[in-house]
């Protein structure tokens, strides 16, 4: 007898009949689209933080060069009134030491001990010196110098009497009866400035005070 042996079949598809995969066209569009949308957006943060932070930069900027050059006018105002101050009572104070000088009635001690009074308050005051007029030339009739003030700088009497003869035109000035203040330092081996102050003798206006 013939015995037929029946064959197994599988209940997997064949390959042929297995529906076919969604292509990946759709799923690469939309990570594409949502990689615009992230850059479009960071680029748009990117620009308002820094128009934000360019806008602020220069408005702090500004604010702080206003209030710098406040601040700077009212110092110049506070240095320049005490500057104003202090030309003010040296002034006045070289005019009583010129008149004390130039008087011949006055003891030299006592003379002496105005100097040296003078020297001890004003110790930025280093030279005084009197002068009269001849023709053109400033004439030298007495001068004091502060020695213990000039030992602690590097000057020598001589830069002081060529202090004298390159601003003499300026100090002629004060014959006319007008103090006369110069920045004397253009030369000089430091930071200076002078003052010319009328001064009279036995009742003429014949003697400056150069200090």
């Amino acid at each position: 007898a013939q015995v037929t042996i029946p064959q197994e079949t599988s209940n997997l598809p064949k390959e042929e009949n297995l529906p076919p995969s969604p292509a990946p066209t759709m799923t690469s569009a939309k990570f594409s689209i949502q990689l615009k949308i992230m850059a479009v957006i960071s680029f748009l943060f990117i620009l308002t933080v820094s128009t934000i932070i360019f806008f602020a930069s220069t408005f702090f900027r500004n604010t702080s060069e206003l209030q710098l050059r406040d601040n700077n006018l009212r110092m110049a105002e506070i240095v320049g009134s005490k500057v104003r101050s202090d030309v003010i009572n040296a002034v006045e104070r070289g005019k009583h030491i010129g008149i004390t000088l130039t008087s011949q009635g006055i003891p030299e001690e006592q003379k002496s001990v105005l100097l040296k009074t003078f020297f001890n308050a004003d110790k930025e005051f280093i030279y005084l010196g009197i002068y009269e007029k001849k023709g053109e030339t400033l004439v030298n009739k007495r001068e004091v110098f502060n020695e213990d003030e000039l030992k602690l700088t590097s000057l020598t009497e001589e830069d002081f009497h060529n202090v004298i003869i390159r601003n003499k035109d300026a100090f002629t000035e004060a014959f006319t009866g007008q103090s006369v203040l110069i920045n004397s330092s253009p030369g000089f081996q430091e930071p200076s400035f002078a003052i010319a102050i009328p001064a009279a003798e036995n009742g003429e206006l014949d003697n400056i005070l150069i200090m």
